[in-house]
């Protein structure tokens, strides 16, 4: 079924004019004359868009768009000109007589992004000699969207708060849980494809496993889709027959004065309210924010924790459910409030003030005052106002909790008024009286920072800026890291499951799995322990390829450790989760390792290029840790396989053991943090005795002794 919605972007945004006029000037035998410059369709007006996020993204204007784009200039020899931004073409090209292609692109291409558009356009043109030349690109979106929303009714089915729906190409995939309903996702399909699959989780009203799968099939770039899920009113059983999807297919058009508001917005009026405001003492002015909605508006609080001290009670109200008298107590307090719906319109309009009465006796502090409104649609949002009332020179900034780590963090803070003094930061162990410890401040703009390490691991320290002698009204705190080990890390613990030998004890929760769910069925544990060679304790753990099968017929089988947990088997393959919940970030992976090697005697199907029969087999150990949802599903049946290039992974580090070792060696791991700006979720090492093993090759000679696991840190 298709029909318009009201889900409207600007999708021909950026017009690439490629343009010249004639004119007396000199040129080479040969040569024309091309003029580049962009501007924006005149019948396009560029707004800010939402799209049910958190927050709103910046106007698409000339400026940007000049600054951001990228040009690239072909003919039949491959790229002749490339240029990143406007800025950095010249006023003139001059060009060979040819016929060329332009390229223009703004934005980011990725497979699968919330927050990430992607633009492109092209155009070909011939340049003769002597002459001038013109040509337009429009630049229309790439990317399919989808978007994911639950009827109301939904709720006679499946607890909402648990719904999550997965929806994805062959290339990338996004979750959409509960609360990024009506939220766009942007998907670059790959070539020749034109089908996104999804599928629904979640617990039923009887707290059981619901599943739903479905595809959508001829998707187009620059089309939204949007999934509503709702009970076709039919009695509930179980099992979901009565699940009702409908596929709402809509051509994202061109529209003037479009504002795309899922949500209701809370903005302030010639103020940013998402950065702190500062005034000194004594020299507060009157404030004003603003909550827009595109529907009626059903609850508006405003809650703070200093409304006692200002004499304000109760510390949170509704304006939609106050009494004038109520309204009018409030008003002489210093809050006055009006409400304006527009019924044929659907637009709601409640202007909040904090009179200069209220603002301007206001003692030294930080206050934060919150708002949380909420639609009749039950779309909502909550925005706090952070006022920061201080004479000082200095303000300490919130740290950011990536930039803590076990035993260093980055301090930040901002420059109110201009200063000679030397900056820098002070800071101690939260709740004790020790002596201050002092750092000084690197400048940068308005802004200051100091990195300071020799920190104690999971404590909670305050700090303050200074301006030479002079403190920062402001304290904050941060805690560091903890230092976490990988459980049962010398292998120590197992129990056995009918046939199936377990890397952790029979009363412990399993953090360590191996293959041995498949090889067990022919009465084979690939993975087992080791009482004969150890470093510490009485076990280490031994991993055995070997082929699996009877009467010769089987699999070859790799023997393996990693942790995650062996999901199920489909035929003769496995099925696969990697990874363990873990939010600290380590250095390395030590450890300790003996390796006999073999030489390779099965080779699969798919072996990557180069591992032949007869070649010596290798050993792999390797750790990830990164932000992924969920653990990552191996299938390798089909071939899907870890990633050490995955978008998710924070950190990574690999050994490969390319010659055998007959007695204990101990090595390290560095993991390798391919970003220091992102917090992990998931952490996953894995160890092979055949690092091919995935694709069933490897040597049934081979194996691979580990011991003592320890994840040091910086």
């Amino acid at each position: 079924m298709k029909k318009k919605i009201i889900y409207k972007i600007l999708c021909s945004c950026v017009i690439l004019l490629v343009y010249a006029c004639t004119q007396d000037i000199s040129l080479s035998e040969g040569e024309g004359i091309l003029k580049l410059g962009i501007r924006v369709d005149d019948a396009v007006k560029m707004v800010p868009i939402q799209l049910g996020r958190s927050t709103t993204r910046g106007a698409l204007t000339k400026a940007s768009l000049e600054e951001s784009c990228k040009i690239y200039i072909r003919n039949s020899k491959g790229l002749i000109r490339k240029y990143e931004g406007m800025s950095n073409v010249p006023s003139e090209l001059h060009l060979t007589s040819d016929s060329y292609k332009v390229i223009v692109t703004a934005g980011d291409s990725v497979n699968a992004s919330f927050d990430t558009p992607y633009y492109k356009g092209s155009e070909t043109f011939t340049v003769k000699g002597g002459q001038s030349t013109e040509a337009n690109v429009i630049c229309s979106l790439a990317n399919t969207l989808v978007s994911v929303t639950y009827d109301n009714n939904i709720a006679t089915l499946l607890d909402p708060e648990s719904c999550v729906v997965t929806v994805w190409s062959s290339v990338g995939e996004l979750a959409f849980d509960f609360s990024k309903q009506d939220n766009a996702g942007y998907f670059m399909m790959p070539a020749g494809e034109t089908e996104l699959q999804y599928k629904l989780t979640a617990k039923d009203i009887n707290n059981n496993l619901f599943e739903y799968t479905g595809t959508i099939t001829d998707v187009k770039p620059c089309y939204k889709y949007k999934l509503t899920f709702a009970n076709n009113g039919e009695d509930y059983q179980e099992g979901g027959a009565f699940i009702k999807i409908t596929i709402d297919e809509s051509r994202i058009e061109v529209n003037e004065d479009v504002y795309i508001r899922q949500r209701p917005d809370i903005i302030g009026y010639e103020f940013d309210i998402t950065q702190p405001i500062y005034q000194e003492i004594g020299e507060g002015i009157a404030r004003t924010v603003f909550i827009n909605t595109t529907s009626e508006l059903k609850s508006a609080m405003l809650s703070s924790e200093q409304f006692a001290q200002l004499n304000i009670i109760p510390s949170s109200f509704d304006f939609m459910a106050m009494s004038e008298g109520e309204k009018a107590n409030l008003e002489n307090l210093g809050i006055s409030y009006e409400y304006i719906y527009n019924a044929e319109k659907e637009e709601s309009l409640l202007k909040v003030k904090f009179a200069e009465s209220l603002m301007q006796p206001l003692p030294e502090g930080e206050y934060i005052f919150t708002f949380s409104a909420t639609d009749i649609a039950e779309k909502s949002r909550t925005q706090d106002f952070k006022l920061i009332v201080s004479n000082a020179t200095v303000l300490t900034e919130e740290i950011n909790p990536v930039t803590v780590w076990t035993n260093r963090a980055r301090l930040e803070g901002k420059k109110i008024k201009a200063t000679q003094a030397e900056l820098g930061f002070r800071y101690r162990k939260s709740g004790t009286t020790d002596e201050w410890t002092t750092a000084p401040a690197i400048e940068s703009g308005d802004t200051f920072y100091a990195d300071i390490t020799d920190l104690t691991p999971n404590t909670t320290y305050e700090v303050v800026a200074t301006d030479g002698q002079q403190a920062s009204s402001v304290t904050k705190t941060f805690t560091t890291e903890n230092i976490t080990q990988l459980p049962n890390n010398s292998f120590e613990n197992w129990h056995q499951s009918g046939k199936i030998w377990l890397i952790y004890g029979e009363n412990e929760s399993i953090f360590w799995d191996s293959g041995n769910h498949g090889s067990s069925t022919l009465g084979v544990n690939v993975t087992n322990y080791d009482e004969s060679t150890q470093v510490n304790g009485n076990r280490s753990i031994k991993l055995s390829s070997q082929f699996v099968g009877i009467l010769g017929i089987g699999k070859f089988a790799a023997g393996n450790l990693f942790a995650g947990e062996y999901v199920g088997t489909d035929g003769t393959d496995g099925i696969l989760d990697f990874g363990r919940p873990f939010t600290d970030r380590p250095a390395t992976l030590t450890g300790y390792y003996k390796y006999n090697q073999g030489t390779i005697d099965y080779v699969g199907s798919g072996t990557p290029e180069g591992i032949t029969s007869g070649t010596p087999d290798i050993g792999c150990i390797y750790i990830a840790i990164g932000d992924w949802d969920t653990p990552v599903r191996i299938k390798t049946k089909d071939k899907t396989l870890f990633d050490p290039n995955d978008e998710h992974i924070i950190a990574y580090g690999e050994l490969n053991l390319t010659q055998g070792q007959t007695d204990w060696k101990d090595f390290s791991i560095k993991l390798e943090y391919r970003s220091k700006e992102r917090k992990p979720k998931y952490i996953i090492v894995v160890a092979s005795a055949s690092k091919y093993g995935d694709y069933f090759t490897g040597s049934t000679t081979s194996t691979l002794w580990l011991d003592d696991f320890n994840l040091s840190y910086e």
